[in-house]
């Protein structure tokens, strides 16, 4: 048993005081089917300096293993995707999924190994697009919306890189 308090200005939101309760309260809302002492914190940490020949069996591994265990996220996911795509969701369209989202979040927590060349070869851009971009930097600037298209981390990183300002909006990780 643990004893629990309650979050200053969130007199409902009840949280166990033991920390290892609070690491499996952690990932048992998550649903990311990572062991309860495994914070998100901690994975991306691990996952950072997983060499990148190693992550194509990673990330093939987990696609299956996330829809075989159907973790809460997967079915959320699985949700998602039927209403976009106005039927049921097959197990290999899942697990495409799963296996596209990690290469994104791969690419998001190796970033900071990258060298500047490394991430200008590994940005596309076709001229008349960046030419575009230049144009409105240099008026009124320009409002970009990056679709689920790519690695937006590295899309940012580009940008920066190449003298154009980026704002991002992005999700805040949990504190541990």
């Amino acid at each position: 048993m643990s004893a629990t308090h309650e979050t200053p200005g969130r007199p409902f939101d009840v949280t166990p005081v033991d920390p290892t309760a609070q690491e499996r309260l952690a990932a048992k809302k998550r649903g990311y089917g990572l062991p309860p002492w495994m914070s998100v914190v901690t994975a991306f940490r691990i996952a950072a300096v997983i060499p990148d020949w190693a992550w194509r069996p990673v990330i093939r591994f987990a696609g299956w293993l996330a829809v075989t265990r159907n973790y809460r996220a997967q079915r959320q996911w699985r949700l998602n995707a039927s209403v976009m795509m106005g039927r049921p969701v097959t197990d290999a369209e899942a697990r495409a999924g799963v296996r596209s989202w990690l290469r994104n979040l791969a690419g998001s927590v190796r970033l900071g190994r990258y060298s500047r060349t490394q991430v200008m070869k590994m940005v596309q851009v076709d001229a008349e697009s960046e030419a575009l971009l230049r144009s409105a930097l240099a008026h009124t600037g320009a409002v970009v919306a990056l679709p689920h298209m790519g690695d937006w981390d590295l899309s940012g990183a580009w940008a920066c890189m190449s003298g154009l300002p980026v704002s991002a909006v992005a999700e805040r990780l949990p504190d541990n």
